[in-house]
């Protein structure tokens, strides 16, 4: 991360791949809220946050701060957000999955998840916990099981983001121009675009070989 530190109300902005930039808020730590505006020659000059660019809210870890190249955005003034309070808590189930399957595209590989509940997190009074629920993973469930769709896309999940897979679902909603997440795609077993490919290679990926020349799409050469 450089010589950027943490510090609710920071604007930085934060490489996709490679030479596209968007624009992000530091909240309670480790939340960062991520906005419509991505930009290739990092002039910001002018922006100006509102409530209706925000693309959506995640925890980071702290290997995709390391990882990323980011930078302080002076200028752009913070927006006063709230977190959200309701998310969706993955089933931690390990299975295999194919995606794909028939077609030149098809990749079969084990992942973590399969369905998940609606649950209340509310993270902007205690973002690191302690939570009420039993898990003390968040403070209680909404729903046991999340079914319809309009859910599933307005609520994010519980899980905490890592380079470069958040790099690569950044530049997939730059392209798709709003926020959309493969990894819910894979949860609740929804039909996978093409345009998700990169994504899956990442997650795919079984050999260092392949792993490396796959982050070139992230890290400067």
């Amino acid at each position: 991360m450089g010589r950027v530190t943490w510090s609710a109300g920071n604007v930085i902005d934060v490489e996709t791949r490679r030479g596209l930039f968007v624009l992000a808020q530091m909240c309670k730590s480790p939340y960062l809220v991520f906005f419509r505006h991505f930009r290739r020659d990092r002039d910001w000059q002018g922006t100006r946050l509102a409530p209706a660019d925000v693309l959506f809210c995640t925890a980071v870890t702290r290997q995709f701060l390391k990882s990323s190249t980011i930078g302080r955005v002076k200028g752009v003034a913070p927006l006063d957000v709230d977190l959200p309070t309701v998310w969706i808590h993955p089933d931690a189930t390990s299975r295999r999955v194919t995606v794909w399957e028939g077609t030149p595209h098809e990749r079969s590989f084990f992942t973590i998840g399969r369905g998940g509940a609606l649950v209340r997190k509310d993270v902007n009074r205690h973002a690191g916990g302690p939570f009420k629920h039993p898990s003390g993973v968040f403070d209680e469930i909404i729903e046991p099981s999340v079914t319809d769709i309009e859910t599933i896309e307005r609520h994010e999940l519980t899980t905490i983001a890592v380079f470069p897979l958040l790099q690569e679902r950044l530049f997939l909603c730059h392209g798709a121009g709003k926020s959309v997440d493969p990894e819910k795609h894979l949860l609740f077993d929804l039909p996978m675009p093409f345009a998700f490919e990169p994504y899956i290679e990442l997650i795919a990926a079984s050999t260092e070989e392949e792993r490396c020349a796959l982050l070139e799409r992230y890290v400067g050469g």
